[in-house]
């Protein structure tokens, strides 16, 4: 386990997995972390539980409040049972333990201990700020990886006013990078299912622009609706 609950803030995984290549790490707790984007490990990494931070905002006193957003998921030969992301509200002021008097409480270093940063966390949806998702590799060969896509969209969709239209999900969804090779998802034995109506969507993603190979692979409807052309 990497456990690197409401640390001080940090911006990239690729030291903590790439870099040194940690693919026996099977769950990592990132909330509170301010950590703004994740990649698994090169070579691949089977997680059990990703708890990834959602939005964290840290207060000031006197000052504007500090939020920072989740935005980009690289999965690289990858596949997971399950991924939280949790937001996170914590203080940001440096604050000393005192005595009953008062007093600066030090520690056997001879320095002032802190205190706890009074943070609270609460399990959220897929965060809007999530602009990036990629899966390389066997990654998008996994059914976990078209879950994951399906509840993006969702969660895009759900963000938008009361009474939206299609065509502003089609507009949310053109701001998203997706980028997927090696798909494999609604075969049987997957609980999955894509409608044609999920694919649209699905291609209105990268401004509608999926040549080239961004999105590559096989996905098999699950559709009564006959297909034509309108």
């Amino acid at each position: 386990m990497l456990d690197i609950t409401g640390q001080s803030t940090i911006t990239s995984t690729q030291e903590l997995l790439s870099t040194r290549n940690r693919k026996n790490v099977t769950d990592i707790y990132a909330i509170g972390s301010g950590l703004t984007s994740f990649m698994s490990s090169t070579t691949g990494n089977v997680f059990d539980t990703l708890k990834l931070p959602g939005i964290t905002t840290t207060t000031h006193s006197g000052e504007a409040d500090e939020v920072v957003g989740f935005t980009t998921l690289t999965m690289q030969n990858s596949s997971w049972n399950t991924i939280e992301f949790w937001d996170t509200t914590k203080s940001g002021d440096i604050e000393y333990i005192t005595d009953e008097h008062g007093d600066t409480v030090y520690g056997d270093d001879n320095l002032p201990i802190l205190a706890p940063n009074n943070a609270t966390f609460t399990k959220t949806t897929i965060p809007s700020t999530l602009s990036t998702v990629q899966f390389r590799g066997s990654t998008a060969s996994n059914e976990c990886a078209g879950q994951f896509l399906l509840d993006w969209i969702d969660a895009i969709d759900a963000s938008l006013p009361v009474g939206h239209t299609e065509q502003d999900l089609y507009d949310a969804l053109a701001n998203k990078t997706f980028e997927a090779e090696n798909i494999n998802w609604g075969v049987p034995g997957q609980s999955i299912s894509i409608s044609y109506n999920t694919l649209a969507r699905i291609a209105h993603m990268n401004n509608g622009n999926n040549s080239g190979g961004v999105i590559r692979g096989y996905i098999m409807i699950s559709d009564s609706t006959a297909l034509t052309s309108t």
